[in-house]
């Protein structure tokens, strides 16, 4: 059972239409792991020093982990089912390559002129790698780097998709009990007005279901009494079965809430026309707040098709094969060959197989989950509003630590402090504490920073001093 099945009104649910604010809605303390600890964390404010590191040099903890840290590998392979991971795609851009949520999925932008040029219309200071490469064509130790990481998020969207199926199991396998104590409780309901109806017990009305009140002085019949006690009993019984129903819905929405919050962060860190805004065709009357709230709006859609946490997607996706099944048409039998011989080939040609060239429920919804996953980091993690041009060095020995973007005299900007803050609210705890895991397989370290041997924390950018004055009329993000 997912949200969408049990509240197709609240916001946490919905497709892009009006801009539902899940985060508002679910609070913090919700976001508990295994252990009980909130993901929450506290900055220590004494140790707020940066490096730059632009140059090989020892360091004291480089933060390294995979894209399934924290998972067993049965958990790994129920995420891996949930998205057909052996589904091959396409975005046009570049070959079909196999998609595997195990591994890392490159598809930010190898141009130095976007990160430039995104820069100037954010109204950011350009680093020194941006700076530069407008100067000369052949920059040396040039990298595009992740402020937060692209494995922090991907490893988030995994954990978080092993959370909503979890809950939904919860919710789903706890139905039949919130049924049945449903039923009991509605026949209590009835005996109970029945009673009173019969006895005609004026004091006993139906106000008094709401909260009892008054009973004891009303001088009821004990027959009267006895329903009363029956129906506060199956009253009780109804609250217990309701509440791993609502446990299982509350983890699916601070899943979601989760990957909404990392998402909206960034957004608001890049140009309305970056990330989402790329295939959006927004008209001129439009506001800036209204151009966000859209891209917003199709992040949200995106995390809800990764979960399948949408209504009758079932239905919705069949229709739509249909439709391209007759859009295709299937033709005559070739000449020579046989009805069974056709039949193969046409199955072996639909995606994912299927009777007619039409593929089954389940092998769409697992595409569909598969390309929303692969569209949420491409659109979240690998847009300008997470990425900068700073230096291969620094960012080789940053590894999967938040990359702070600096200032000139090696302030953190105001865009790394808003993702620090994003990453801090919904981050993972269990990879955001520096210790060194196992888990059961290959080593990883973990932790918010990589440090150099004196603590310092490690940075692959800085901003040059002032921004050039360019005209940027009419400038818009193209590959």
């Amino acid at each position: 059972m997912s949200i969408s099945d049990n509240c197709s009104n609240s916001p946490c649910c919905s497709y892009p239409g009006q801009d539902e604010d899940i985060i508002s809605i679910i609070p913090l303390d919700i976001y508990k792991d295994n252990r009980g600890r909130s993901t929450s964390l506290c900055m220590d404010k004494n140790d707020q020093q940066y490096v730059y590191v632009s140059s090989p040099q020892l360091v004291g903890h480089i933060v390294a982990y995979g894209r399934t840290a924290g998972l067993s590998s049965e958990q790994v392979c129920t995420v891996m089912e949930h998205y057909d991971a052996d589904v091959y795609i396409s975005d046009g851009l570049y070959h079909s390559e196999r998609a595997d949520i195990r591994k890392r999925m490159t598809q930010h932008y190898r141009s130095a002129e976007v990160y430039f040029l995104a820069a100037l219309q954010s109204q950011r200071a350009l680093t020194e790698h941006e700076c530069a490469t407008q100067k000369s064509d052949t920059v040396e130790d040039k990298s595009v780097c992740h402020i937060i990481a692209n494995v922090t998020v991907q490893c988030m969207l995994n954990h978080m998709t092993l959370q909503f199926i979890m809950g939904s199991n919860a919710a789903s396998n706890a139905m039949t009990a919130l049924h049945g104590a449903q039923a009991r409780f509605a026949i209590s309901e009835q005996r109970l007005l029945a009673t009173c109806h019969t006895l005609n017990d004026k004091q006993a009305t139906t106000a008094d279901l709401q909260g009892g009140s008054g009973r004891a002085q009303a001088g009821v019949s004990p027959e009267l009494e006895a329903r009363w006690g029956s129906y506060d009993e199956k009253y009780a019984q109804l609250h217990k079965a309701a509440a791993p129903v609502m446990a299982g819905l509350a983890q699916q929405a601070a899943a979601i809430a989760r990957m909404r919050g990392i998402g909206r962060a960034i957004i608001e860190e890049e140009p309305v026309t970056a990330g989402y805004g790329e295939k959006c065709n927004f008209s001129s009357s439009e506001s800036e707040k209204a151009k966000k709230i859209h891209k917003r709006n199709l992040m949200a859609r995106d995390v809800n098709l990764a979960f399948g946490n949408t209504p009758n997607m079932a239905s919705i996706l069949r229709q739509k094969a249909h439709k391209d099944a007759n859009h295709r048409g299937e033709g005559d039998i070739e000449a020579g060959g046989n009805w069974k011989t056709q039949k193969r080939k046409r199955a072996n040609s639909a995606p994912c197989g299927g009777q007619k060239g039409i593929p089954n429920d389940l092998s769409l919804a697992k595409q569909t989950r598969l390309k929303a996953y692969i569209n949420f980091m491409r659109n979240t993690a690998d847009s300008v509003g997470n990425l900068r041009l700073g230096s291969s060095v620094g960012n080789g020995l940053v590894g999967a630590g938040f990359d702070m973007p600096l200032t000139h005299d090696l302030k953190p900007t105001k865009q790394g402090e808003h993702l620090l803050k994003a990453l801090q609210a919904y981050g993972l705890s269990e990879l955001t504490i520096a210790e060194k895991k196992t888990d059961g397989g290959s080593p990883y370290t973990t932790g918010i920073f990589s440090t150099d041997k004196d603590g310092k924390r490690l940075a692959s950018s800085r901003q040059i001093e002032s921004v050039p004055e360019i005209f940027l009329d009419g400038f818009k993000l193209a590959r």
